[in-house]
């Protein structure tokens, strides 16, 4: 399992990036942000993830119902 930081930009897309860099740092317009976890589903073979917390200084929290499904459907693209 990989832990990495997260946005999502003002136009849909995710942004996933090292939690050693701030998000702020990236100096994108964001609906949403925090932390996911990145993992592959043994028995499906595709990409899951699970999104929380958020980002006290841009004022943005995770949105898990909706960013779990944006970042799955671009990570589990063919």
């Amino acid at each position: 399992m990989t832990e990495r930081k997260y946005i999502i930009t003002e136009f849909g897309g995710p942004v996933i990036f090292d939690s050693l860099i701030y998000h702020f740092e990236l100096g994108l317009n964001a609906v949403s942000a925090g932390f996911v976890k990145i993992w592959t589903d043994s028995e499906t073979e595709r990409v899951r993830v699970s999104c929380y917390g958020g980002n006290t200084l841009m004022g943005l929290s995770a949105n898990p119902d909706q960013d779990e499904k944006i970042m799955e459907e671009f990570l589990n693209m063919e």
